[in-house]
């Protein structure tokens, strides 16, 4: 049961995170040039790619984070169900087990999602700031500005690689401490069986 709720909930996350994002990339690709001339000639073009590239992708993650945690779910109840019919009580317990992990590990999840967001928002701004440096580099070269844009730069760069790390870091530990939680679980259920 585990095997084919795996298989299908790979496939049904494969197939909804690849026509989601060939989707929503057409729809702004085509929004844009449909869209009047005063809105495309407002539009940074830095900042279009960002959403095409970047910000569709994350939506991409998320879908494929859903599908990876309902089939994970269902593993749950798949592994709970024969829990129960091998050991009511030792299943009970590994219930509540898994309940109390769930909620102490909550906060993780949310301050994981913050920092994605913020991750987001900062190459936004870096791509904007790129985007305006590239429009106007005659006038930076004219008032030598290029100093004052460096530092701009270099400080809105470091923002970007504190909140990746930061993203990328909760996006690992994340998983693997489920997993070892999950284990942990399952240990301690078949020692409750077993004695």
């Amino acid at each position: 049961g585990r095997a084919v709720v795996q298989l299908l909930g790979a496939f049904q996350g494969a197939r909804l995170a690849t026509t989601y994002e060939a989707a929503k990339r057409r729809e702004l690709f085509d929004s844009f040039l449909d869209a009047d001339w005063a809105v495309q000639a407002r539009e940074k073009g830095g900042h279009l790619n960002l959403l095409m590239v970047e910000n569709v992708s994350r939506g991409t993650t998320a879908l494929r984070a859903i599908a990876m945690g309902t089939v994970s779910a269902c593993n749950f109840l798949i592994l709970l169900g024969s829990a129960f019919l091998i050991d009511t009580i030792a299943a009970l317990c590994l219930a509540a087990v898994a309940l109390i992990l769930f909620l102490a590990t909550r906060p993780l999840s949310k301050a994981a999602r913050r920092l994605s967001l913020e991750k987001t928002q900062f190459n936004a701004r870096f791509a904007a700031e790129v985007n305006q440096s590239v429009r106007i580099a005659r006038e930076i070269r004219v008032f030598n500005a290029a100093a004052r844009l460096k530092d701009i730069a270099g400080t809105i760069i470091d923002q970007v690689r504190r909140s990746r790390f930061l993203a990328q870091l909760s996006h690992g530990v994340l998983p693997a401490l489920y997993q070892n939680a999950a284990g942990l679980i399952v240990v301690g259920g078949l020692a409750v069986v077993f004695y």
